[in-house]
């Protein structure tokens, strides 16, 4: 797992520092300047977190949740980025109040942000039946 962008590394139990940088909370941005932020960050992020804040934005459920953003989300207005801090999205599933798709949705984008399955050791053939498999297991025919 890397730890990069608005966060510096350190020996934390999950790798990345928790402490923020930034002065602007995520929160008080409106939802297409979050958008646009965690797009400016997912452009200099490896590929699987990439995908992971492409989830959260495309299924806009968790960034429209202030006490998501206000725990697991971090702006630095000097760069215009926004980042998923993904240990503070993993831990706030402990203690939220959400359907289970929602939680679920979240707990994918977190594996993919901290790349916890691997994903970004797969190549487009290695990974086509990984593709396949989450098809069939959300009920489509691939």
């Amino acid at each position: 797992m890397s730890c990069h962008g608005l966060y510096a590394a350190s020996a934390s139990a999950d790798g990345c520092e928790t402490q923020r940088t930034t002065t602007t909370d995520a929160a008080a941005l409106s939802t297409e300047e979050l958008e646009t932020a965690l797009r400016r960050y997912a452009l200099r992020a490896d590929r699987s977190e990439s995908a992971a804040i492409n989830l959260l934005i495309d299924d806009k459920g968790w960034l429209r949740r202030k006490d998501f953003l206000g725990h697991a989300v971090g702006y630095e207005p000097e760069s215009k980025a926004a980042t998923v801090l993904w240990q503070r999205a993993a831990d706030f599933l402990d203690h939220v109040d959400a359907t289970p798709a929602a939680r679920a949705i979240l707990r994918v984008a977190v594996a993919l942000g901290r790349d916890d399955l691997g994903i970004l050791s797969l190549g487009p053939q290695t990974g086509s039946p990984v593709i396949r498999a989450v098809s069939r297991a959300i009920g489509h025919n691939a």
